[in-house]
């Protein structure tokens, strides 16, 4: 008996130390997110069949456990727990005045009931409310996360608070102690912190939504669904969710793990769409398309209720998914990507915001104001740089558009047009000739085809060489162009032979052309190694007839034009 007593007094002698460390925890009526994990003792209750009667006497009231430093570390295979929450109320409490607010921020929170301190007739009342699966009305202070206004106590009260609490407990879960003056201009930072915030991820998701239909730009689509499932996840993760509407289930949490995966799948697949990795990086973009099937298998996990496997792969998913982002940014900017600029400083942004809500969400840091909206904000400032990658890549992508239309346009011109003379060639002719005939017969319009050959040039090239033949046929081919109209259209035929097209015109008023032509090449003069000289042309004209075909319009105005060689040369003749 006196070796069992002894042993009984050596235990409660250990104890002293963490139960006076316990209750050595202040709180005070200026407090401000003060973290209560260190005073917070918790107490499996793995069959849900524990009282309070039970848990506050003698033996299981010696049973509680002590919490982590920045939060409670709980088993994984239990989901209903006893909290004992001790502290000591500040010596300079006044008293009157609002009581103080004990609040988690801990969105995995499926039931937790409070029960007070004893009032003076030594009953302790209960607040339920606050959970996920509990009625959103329950809760005396609406808000995001649970929280309970708690009456104002004694200067120097020992204050013994319980709770009973349902959970999934995948992250360290911590308990704050506010003012109610401290938790109500919070809650009022939160919601313009979170308006704004929200408000620019649904404002990115309606913008570029439009303009992925207008544009008909897949990376659009893509972007729209990953900010979307940034927006949804989000939604559920800050709480808002509920707020929304009242889940009251497991539902909340089916969902949330469902968006999470979304969008983790979302953000793999924007960046394979938006860097074009497949032909830059196949290895890298054969990777990001296994973690867009590892997003799926979160999503999958969170429907069946799998939370723990869903946390895990999430958690390591934050890890790697921004080295991977950036990886793929660097590659895509040295291949000369300009847009993955913007890309890169976006998801700059989200890794650093990344890296600190999962070293939060491990436990590794506490959670104060900032780092809870971390994610949130970092997300918001990434949809707005990533609709910026997307204004300049669709700007990038017109300009290579513009370039190779420009480009296209000038091989068509190259390959219908003459290098020396600039007029059309003769593959065009055929071609414009065929279109011509076809609409003049279609249409019942005149159209008539002038032909002609600089006169004697073979002896022209002998006598004076190459370069002053090519002064020749360019001065013609000026002065046939300088005779037309825009409707006309001027070919260089071979060698020194030229046609001429003249829709809508009569044969009197092509005549009238072809002299035109004629006479003022005919005055002008050309310096050569002997002297300036000059040349003179022969032109055949012909007019469609009824009924008559290119080739036999081209055959009429040909035998013209040898017609007028044959009458003396520098002449107009045209056929009968």
């Amino acid at each position: 008996m006196p070796r069992r007593l002894a042993i009984v007094v050596f235990a409660a002698l250990l104890a002293l130390p963490r139960l006076a460390e316990a209750a050595s925890l202040v709180v005070s009526p200026r407090m401000t997110d003060l973290n209560l994990s260190a005073a917070m003792e918790y107490l499996p209750d793995p069959h849900n069949n524990l009282s309070l009667a039970q848990v506050s006497a003698p033996p299981l009231r010696q049973a509680f456990r002590p919490g982590g430093p920045t939060g409670l570390v709980l088993p994984k295979d239990i989901d209903y727990y006893w909290l004992r929450l001790r502290v000591r109320a500040a010596d300079d409490w006044p008293d009157h005045g609002p009581g103080w607010v004990l609040f988690s921020d801990n969105i995995y929170l499926q039931e937790l009931t409070l029960h007070q301190p004893p009032g003076p007739d030594g009953r302790r009342h209960v607040q339920a409310g606050g959970g996920m699966y509990q009625p959103f009305a329950w809760r005396q202070l609406a808000g995001r996360y649970p929280a309970f206004l708690l009456p104002r106590p004694q200067p120097g009260q020992e204050l013994e608070i319980f709770l009973r609490m349902r959970t999934v407990p995948v992250i360290p879960i911590a308990f704050f102690g506010d003012s109610l003056a401290a938790h109500t201009a919070g809650a009022l930072a939160d919601d313009y912190v979170f308006g704004l915030c929200f408000g620019v991820l649904l404002t990115m998701i309606i913008y570029n939504l439009f303009l992925g239909i207008s544009l008909r730009d897949r990376a659009y689509l893509v972007y729209v669904l990953y900010i979307f499932g940034m927006l949804a996840a989000g939604l559920f993760m800050y709480g808002q969710a509920q707020m929304l509407w009242d889940f009251q289930s497991e539902l909340y949490g089916r969902l949330f793990w469902f968006f999470m995966g979304w969008l983790t799948c979302m953000a793999y697949a924007f960046m394979r769409v938006f860097l074009g990795l497949r032909p830059l990086a196949p290895r890298l973009d054969a990777l990001l398309r296994a973690c867009m099937a590892y997003g799926l298998v979160i999503s999958l996990l969170g429907l069946f209720a799998q939370y723990h496997l869903a946390w895990a792969l999430t958690t390591a998913s934050g890890f790697f998914s921004p080295v991977l982002a950036v990886l793929a940014g660097v590659m895509a900017l040295r291949a000369g990507y300009r847009p993955a600029r913007y890309y890169l400083a976006a998801w700059s942004i989200l890794a650093l915001a990344t890296f600190i809500f999962v070293l939060r969400e491990v436990g590794l840091i506490d959670g104060g104001d900032l780092v809870r909206r971390s994610l949130l904000v970092g997300s918001a400032l990434e949809s707005m740089l990533l609709s910026l990658a997307l204004a300049d890549r669709i700007r990038l992508l017109r300009q290579e558009k513009d370039i190779l239309r420009h480009r296209a346009l000038l091989l068509g011109r190259l390959s219908q047009t003459d290098g020396l003379t600039g007029l059309f060639n003769k593959r065009h002719f055929d071609q414009e000739l065929l279109a011509q005939v076809r609409r003049a017969s279609e249409s019942g319009a005149p159209l008539c085809l002038l032909m002609l050959d600089v006169d004697d040039f073979k002896a022209f090239n002998d006598n004076h060489g190459h370069p002053a033949g090519d002064q020749v046929l360019q001065a013609l081919a000026e002065t046939i162009r300088a005779s037309l109209r825009q409707a006309d259209a001027a070919f260089r035929y071979g060698g020194e032979e030229f046609a001429v097209l003249l829709p809508d015109m009569s044969a009197e008023q092509a005549a009238a052309v072809g002299q035109r032509i004629r006479q003022t090449f005919a005055c002008q003069s050309f310096l050569t190694a002997h002297g300036a000289v000059s040349c003179g042309v022969s032109l055949g004209l012909a007019c469609l007839g009824q009924g008559e075909d290119a080739a036999s319009l081209l055959r009429r105005a040909d035998a013209a034009l040898y017609q007028a060689k044959r009458q003396g040369k520098n002449r107009l003749a045209t056929a009968g």
